[in-house]
């Protein structure tokens, strides 16, 4: 007797094949997407009706790293690669910074070489956001999860504050790139015992402050992953710490050249021994003293959104609109990261919870996060903005993994996280929040819910997975379009007039 095969529904069969597609070419979908949100949030600048370069808080790109980029282009042109004594630098001086292989400075010149600096600026900047795509994809299925939670991952993180708001500083989106890259190659020697790229992520940042700033954030991050894969194998962990210790000095010399140079730069700053110095101020805080309260108004913001208290001059928050915590990595992010509570069980749950403890404690009393950055400053910059969105993003990423797996979603701690993040939203902070951004966080906040409730009842799930997919898209290509294209950027016509250092100095 032959079995009854009755045909399947037409339109799940196709979110099944829609589905297996996106598993299949996830890595190129990734990208694909990181690409097209770029071309949307980028494209007067691309087509060069704007120049990114800021006018408002963020000129200090214009007046120091510009020059600097014109000085090294002009003479590159004079007098080769290897810059030693400049006449063009105030009345002469060393401009020796070792031999390095910097690959930012060398695929802009071979890409876009033949744009003008300013011009070549916007296409520098799509290329490191690809980077960052492709190094923090790799980390994401290094670590183990699913072609789908990649995907949405790297969306998340690709458009998250701290790489949109300081990548128009343009200095930080590099910083970001060295220290995802750094992330990834922690994973690949914890994970699958490949040793090369840590001693290459270590070059790339160079022997600088920011070496510290990336270095101790992933020493906090690899303290719990590591106990995390290995539990307490004392033996195993002191393997892998004196490999990472070893790798660490070979980067390092590899970058020996400059090291002189550059210790001696960061030694002879007045910020680190002179008398703008800020150490012998901040470590007199007390130890559990508290921020003033528009620090914690700030804080809880700046993880809804870049701009809710103002974007570029118009910010009126806690320090300015680059130092301030810039942790805003997606509302899908703050929804589901406690999720991950009631998927763990004993001792792996209370090793996430004291990591997201030793963050917490950095975030409310400001002499342990001082202490973090050794008393030289009081920002978020560098280090915390990087490494308390990617910690939130681990934990959400590695519950939606489950959440995909398992086919399950607690829904008592959705509906919770969902109103706990409405509370956030329309707290009476007694200040004025831009509502347009307030009302659009809220209607993705209500999708997210919705579709993860319905979720919740087995039925259509390939289809909720693919239309959460679709609502990151729009909501973090919402929230990057309106952080970038409110700042004040130099015309794109100025660079035909007779203004700022094309002025008629060189005539006189």
């Amino acid at each position: 007797m032959k079995r009854l095969v009755f045909p399947k529904n037409k339109k799940q069969t196709r979110s099944n094949n829609t589905m297996e597609f996106i598993e299949k070419k996830a890595f190129y979908i990734a990208i694909l997407s990181v690409l097209a949100i770029s071309i949307f949030i980028f494209w007067d600048f691309l087509v060069f009706q704007s120049l990114y370069l800021f006018t408002d808080i963020g000129s200090d790109t214009l007046n120091i790293r510009y020059p600097n980029m014109m000085h090294k282009e002009h003479y590159v042109a004079t007098d080769g690669w290897l810059v030693k004594w400049s006449f063009f630098k105030g009345m002469g001086e060393n401009a020796y910074t070792g031999i390095s292989f910097n690959p930012i400075a060398w695929l802009s010149i071979l890409l876009f070489g033949t744009l003008e600096v300013a011009e070549r600026l916007v296409y520098v900047e799509l290329l490191k956001i690809i980077l960052i795509a492709i190094c923090f994809y790799n980390y994401l299925k290094t670590i183990e999860l699913s072609n789908y939670t990649a995907i949405v991952g790297t969306i998340l993180f690709t458009f998250s504050g701290y790489i949109i708001v300081g990548g128009t500083w343009h200095t930080h989106s590099s910083i970001i790139l060295y220290g995802v890259f750094l992330l990834l190659a922690f994973e690949k020697l914890l994970k699958q015992n490949v040793w090369p790229l840590f001693p290459l992520a270590v070059y790339f940042i160079g022997v600088n402050a920011y070496l510290y700033l990336l270095g101790i954030g992933l020493v906090a991050y690899a303290s719990f992953r590591i106990i995390d894969e290995k539990g307490f194998d004392f033996k195993n962990i002191g393997i892998l710490v004196g490999k990472m210790a070893l790798l660490t000095l070979l980067g390092i010399a590899l970058d020996a050249s400059a090291m002189y140079s550059k210790i001696g730069r960061v030694v002879d700053s007045p910020r680190v021994s002179g008398t703008v110095s800020l150490a012998p101020k901040l470590s007199e805080m007390q130890m559990f003293g508290l921020e003033e309260p528009l620090h914690y108004l700030t804080l809880l913001t700046r993880f809804l959104g870049n701009d809710f208290l103002g974007n570029g001059n118009s910010y009126f928050g806690w320090r300015n609109y680059l130092e301030a915590p810039l942790f805003y990595c997606g509302l899908l992010t703050l929804l589901l990261l406690p999720q991950i509570l009631v998927q763990l069980k004993g001792k792996k749950r209370l090793l996430y919870i004291a990591f997201f403890s030793f963050w917490l404690v950095l975030l409310i009393f400001p002499y342990f996060r001082y202490a973090f950055y050794l008393f030289m400053g009081n920002y978020y910059k560098g280090s915390l903005s990087l490494f308390v969105p990617i910690s939130c993003l681990f934990f959400a990423m590695q519950a939606l993994n489950t959440i995909q797996k398992t086919k399950k979603i607690n829904v008592i701690v959705l509906i919770s996280s969902f109103f706990i993040l409405l509370v956030a939203l329309f707290f009476p902070y007694q200040t004025e929040i831009d509502t347009t951004l307030r009302n659009i966080s809220v209607i993705c906040l209500l999708v997210y819910t919705a579709l993860f409730y319905m979720y919740s009842f087995g039925k259509y799930q390939q289809e909720i997975l693919i239309a959460v997919l679709a609502v990151v898209l729009l909501e973090m290509g919402y929230n990057a379009h309106q952080t970038i294209h409110k700042r004040e950027a130099l015309a794109a016509a100025s660079l035909q007039q007779k203004t700022g250092y094309n002025d008629f100095t060189v005539e006189a």
